[in-house]
């Protein structure tokens, strides 16, 4: 059972402002190659990490909506946190207890391992009946009732 990210404009923007940094990137990487052209190569494949970066990014943000960032496999929760970074995984078993936070836009869960590892995602990224129906069936699937708990200025309720 996959959970997508909420269609907003917001990933419209991140893509565009990825897409300018990749250019910038390849401005000024083309100007310092002109600039010093005895060590123009070295700073041609260092200027393009950024610019590979960017344009990954924007293609990603572009097509976030379209991507599950929770996935509920039977026997344990994935989290999609982008292509450059790994996707971070729980089984429900050891899922000790989630900490809820809102702050004023944001809504972010800290998903607390018994291993004391700790896994974090924003909620605020799910459309509001999927965020409810997440909780829902972590509740379900972890058979602990008392899962959630909230938290409120750095004190946990």
């Amino acid at each position: 059972m996959g959970y997508r990210f909420a269609d907003t404009s917001d990933w419209n923007k991140q893509a565009f402002g990825s897409f300018i940094a990749a250019f910038i990137a390849v401005v000024t990487t083309t100007m310092t190659v002109q600039r010093s052209p005895d060590m123009g190569l070295v700073f041609f494949f260092l200027g393009l990490i950024p610019v590979l970066v960017g344009i990954i990014r924007g293609i990603h943000y572009m097509n976030r909506s379209s991507q599950d960032y929770v996935y509920l496999s039977p026997n344990e929760l994935e989290i999609n946190k982008g292509p450059l970074f790994s996707t971070k995984r729980a089984n429900y078993y050891d899922i000790e207890y989630c900490v809820e936070f809102h702050d004023y836009d944001r809504r972010l869960i800290t998903i607390n391992l018994i291993d004391g590892k700790e896994i974090t995602f924003h909620g605020e990224w799910l459309t509001e009946d999927d965020f409810i129906e997440l909780k829902n069936e972590l509740v379900k699937r972890t058979k602990n009732d008392r899962l959630f708990r909230f938290r409120s200025n750095n004190k946990v309720l």
